[in-house]
């Protein structure tokens, strides 16, 4: 009878192991339904975590399921972790909301970052060791045609728009009663021309100088303005049919001239210069001019050799020395007619200060 009792015993005792066992299982299962649900319950646009949350992890089974995570400052529904107490056993909960690239139920795989996929799995610890229980739920936002086919539609690139330029700064040239240099900076996208405009009362009407300044060259020079006046550029880019926005403004004030610049006596020397048979001349031929002073930046020359075919007119710069300012002409450098030719001289504003005559005859 002991040994029959015994075996009973033992039977009896193993069947309430497994009933306890299978209690256990139920409660986790019942647990991981409600949790999915609860998630699933959620707001669509909230459903994710605080990457604050405790817990938090970006991915899930690798790297490449994505942790859907909420916008900073959004408060989550739901929390990554928890614990629950029942029937004498403690159900650890672990929660991940991913974006799914392969939908349950949905046929082929498909990436698309609108559905969501709730994953629960709880686990506890008994005296046959630890266990664990898993659900699975997609989450669909509605709106994007039949569950698990979504359509992918190309919406095709808009034009590029180039950057507006920046750092422009206007300074004086050189010659400061009458010349503003502009140097700027590139924009993104970059620009293939630039547009520069003028102002000379303050941006209120503006006048074109230039729309097809090379897009590589970020600097611009502008001449022949008037003394003691404030001028005002802008400058924007141009990217086949596009334009940039105008950059900011920038202005420079040409300085007064320092004085009237007058010629006080011109020559050219030799004269007559003497002419060879290949139409060259002979030698050298050195114009000087001689000013009172107030010729403080550079003047020039022009003149037209009588070579024909047809004549053409040069415009070069003289050297200074002092109030003393000189050209020479090389022997080798035009061809020329006999008689008289006329040398020009030009003050930086281009008129005329003097004219120097040549007389050309032939050599022997």
């Amino acid at each position: 009878m002991s040994v029959g009792i015994l075996g009973l015993l033992r039977v009896s005792l193993g069947g309430m192991a497994v009933s306890v066992g299978s209690n256990a299982r139920t409660t986790a299962t019942a647990v991981a339904s409600s949790e999915i649900e609860a998630m699933r319950a959620t707001t669509y646009d909230k459903l994710g975590f605080a990457t604050s949350s405790t817990g938090y992890r970006a991915n899930f089974e690798g790297a490449t399921t994505v942790v859907v995570s909420l916008a900073a400052g959004e408060v989550a529904q739901v929390e990554p972790l928890g614990v629950l107490q029942q029937d004498g056993l403690n159900f650890g909960i672990t929660r991940d909301i991913v974006w799914a690239s392969a939908l349950i139920g949905a046929g082929p795989a498909v990436a698309n970052a609108a559905y969501k996929r709730t994953v629960v799995e709880v686990s506890w610890t008994d005296q046959h060791g630890p266990h664990k229980v898993r659900q699975d739920g997609g989450v669909y936002p509605g709106g994007l045609g039949a569950y698990g086919a979504p359509t992918t539609t190309t919406t095709p690139p808009g034009p590029v728009m180039p950057g507006a330029p920046v750092n422009l700064v206007a300074s004086l040239g050189s010659n400061s009663s009458s010349q503003i240099n502009l140097a700027w900076d590139q924009g993104s996208p970059a620009s293939t021309t630039w547009e520069i405009h003028q102002s000379s009362n303050n941006g209120v009407t503006w006048t074109t100088l230039t729309t097809s300044q090379p897009g590589a060259t970020t600097n611009f020079s502008v001449s022949g303005l008037a003394e003691s006046t404030t001028y005002t550029y802008r400058v924007r880019g141009l990217l086949g049919t596009q334009v940039s926005a105008w950059s900011a403004s920038a202005s420079a004030t040409t300085a007064a001239a320092t004085g009237v610049c007058a010629s006080l006596s011109g020559s050219a020397t030799p004269s007559p210069a003497k002419r060879l048979s290949s139409k060259y001349l002979k030698t050298d031929v050195l114009v000087n001019v001689n000013t009172n002073g107030g010729c403080t930046y550079g003047l020039r020359i022009r003149f037209t050799p009588g070579d024909g075919s047809p004549p053409t007119t040069h415009t070069l710069s003289m050297s200074q020395v002092g109030s003393e300012f000189k050209y020479t002409i090389s022997k080798n450098a035009y061809k020329w007619t006999t008689g008289a030719n006329t040398f020009e001289i030009l003050d930086p504003s281009n008129i005329v200060i003097t004219q120097i005559a040549l007389s050309v005859v032939n050599d022997g």
